[in-house]
């Protein structure tokens, strides 16, 4: 009896692999997709394929908790001229069964976040075919499909999907998420293309970059650096990007050749979800001081 029943327990938690899942809007020409001020969805928007873990349930009031409980398992940018996000996951049976999937959307790279969350009453692990005649043809979730509008709306107003301001922070961003986002597949085999170190729109940013502080590494962008003065010392801050997998580290310098970090020569003063502000220790009556902030890859 013992047995059976830990069989039992076993089964009802393990997940089946189901093959892929073609996740995306439903083309929408002539349909806008806005924000809830009434601008378009452009390039910087980009959707999430995922879940909460832990049996969490997300509503428009705990938006600030949704980043810790979520797990990413596919991500996809968002394409301006077809007005729309697609995407294929192939299901490599890790999300327990009796799972409910949602899609996220937002806007990483925006002072005011505007999220969408929207799932489905079938959208369940283990995946269900789309062609019940065709268990191999693979599940398929479509944005029209939604019955579970958590954030945003779905076909209201003649609008194709609207946007809500929200409170929190995004998922986290691994830098393979963003390469696949900006580069194709060919160029993701390119080093000199879509290589950390590489500058493909020769704006003097390379790809770790453009990165770590939220530009477009297809279009040349300045960085949105400011310096102030207090007390008799140099501050510098810069604006970065949203929740993603890179580490900032403040360094100072006299001569642009020599630079030095830590607790003793730089700190940081001020960290918001798109700003960084630093403040040398060394007072301005030493000298001429410059800043700059390293980025790296975390691992």
């Amino acid at each position: 009896m013992v047995h059976r029943i830990l069989v039992l327990a076993l089964f009802l938690t393990a997940s089946s692999k189901g093959g892929e899942l073609a996740w995306r809007s439903n083309i929408s020409f002539g349909t806008a997709n806005e924000t809830s001020q009434g601008g378009i969805l452009t390039s910087e928007w980009t959707f999430h394929l995922g879940y909460f873990q832990n049996n969490f349930v997300p509503t428009a009031s705990n938006t600030s908790e949704w980043c810790s409980r979520w797990r990413t398992l596919d991500v996809s940018s968002y394409s301006e001229f077809q007005n729309r996000f697609a995407s294929v996951w192939d299901d490599d049976g890790s999300v327990p069964a009796g799972t409910e999937g949602y899609i996220w959307g937002f806007n990483r790279g925006s002072q005011t976040p505007e999220w969408i969350l929207i799932g489905a009453s079938n959208w369940t692990w283990p995946l269900v075919s789309a062609n019940p005649l065709d268990p191999n043809s693979g599940a398929e979730w479509l944005v029209d499909d939604a019955n579970e509008i958590v954030l945003g709306q779905v076909n209201q107003n003649g609008i194709h999907m609207t946007t809500a301001s929200a409170t929190g922070l995004p998922p986290l961003l691994e830098g393979d998420q963003w390469l696949e986002f900006h580069f194709t597949a060919a160029e993701q085999s390119n080093l000199l293309v879509s290589g950390w170190d590489a500058d493909p729109d020769q704006d003097g940013l390379d790809n770790l970059t453009e990165f770590a502080f939220g530009t477009n590494p297809r279009t040349s962008n300045p960085l949105n650096v400011f310096e102030s003065f207090a007390g008799g010392f140099f501050e510098f801050s810069i604006q970065k990007a949203q929740k993603v997998a890179v580490t900032y580290e403040g360094e100072v310098s006299s001569n642009l050749t020599s630079w030095q970090s830590g607790d003793a020569e730089v700190i940081l003063l001020e960290e918001s979800a798109t700003s960084l502000t630093y403040r040398d220790l060394q007072p301005l009556s030493s000298g001429p001081r410059f800043g700059r902030v390293r980025v790296s890859l975390q691992p």
